[in-house]
């Protein structure tokens, strides 16, 4: 483990971790979705193995807008800010309008 990942893990809640890890959730994320009304921007890569799951999610949410950046593993979308910030800046101007 290297030392930024430790200090990382080591401010997380260590509480919520083990009910996350128990998988005895009071509610599943199918409950939760549909009731947040927020306008959220989501985004994935196509070849990101949360793909189906981050799609899904997007449809069950009333105000979400999905988008699919195509050739990008998980961590792939975090380093390419060159195609993620221009979905960014256009969700941002639509939500301004409302």
């Amino acid at each position: 483990m290297t030392p930024l990942i430790k200090v990382r893990w080591m401010a997380n809640d260590f509480e919520a971790l083990t009910v996350l890890s128990s998988g005895d959730l009071p509610l599943s994320l199918e409950d939760v979705l549909p009731t947040i009304n927020l306008l959220c921007l989501l985004f994935v890569g196509e070849t990101d193995p949360f793909y189906q799951g981050v799609k899904k999610g997007a449809t069950s949410m009333p105000n979400a807008t999905f988008i699919s950046l195509s050739n990008r593993l998980h961590v792939e979308t975090l380093y390419r800010s060159d195609l993620v910030i221009p979905h960014i800046k256009k969700f941002l101007a639509t939500v301004r309008q409302k």
